[in-house]
């Protein structure tokens, strides 16, 4: 979700990607929808192992998962506590979504300068 609210509503100011410690098979429909849901299409969107970072360097990284990332070339990193909807109702999809949507749009405006750092 944080990678689609980035790349959407962060063109210009960011390159977005994001990547887990243990990624599911396949984006679970329900992200899909209610992303569908905020006119943001992640049909790209496919989970990937932090491995498949290895060896990148990145100015930021927004860690959501809670477990400490392994040593890397991270960049400044960011605790953001948003809570995992997998396997949980849509109206929590929902809450998470807007919570992500939230993070990120003020992120975009501390980049752009518009917000607090």
């Amino acid at each position: 979700m944080a990678e689609g609210f980035a790349r959407h509503r962060g063109a210009g100011v960011m390159d977005a990607y994001s990547a887990g410690f243990m990624p599911v098979m396949m984006v679970p429909p329900q992200t899909r929808q209610v992303m569908i849901e905020k006119d943001v299409a992640i049909d790209e969107a496919f989970p990937k192992g932090l491995e498949a970072f290895f060896g990148k360097k990145f100015d930021l990284t927004l860690n959501m998962s809670g477990i400490e990332l392994p040593r890397g070339d991270w960049g400044e990193v960011r605790e953001w506590a948003v809570p995992d909807p997998f396997g949980r109702k849509d109206g929590v999809f929902r809450q998470v979504r807007d919570r992500i949507e939230e993070m990120v749009a003020e992120l975009i405006e501390e980049i752009r300068g518009e917000g607090p750092a």
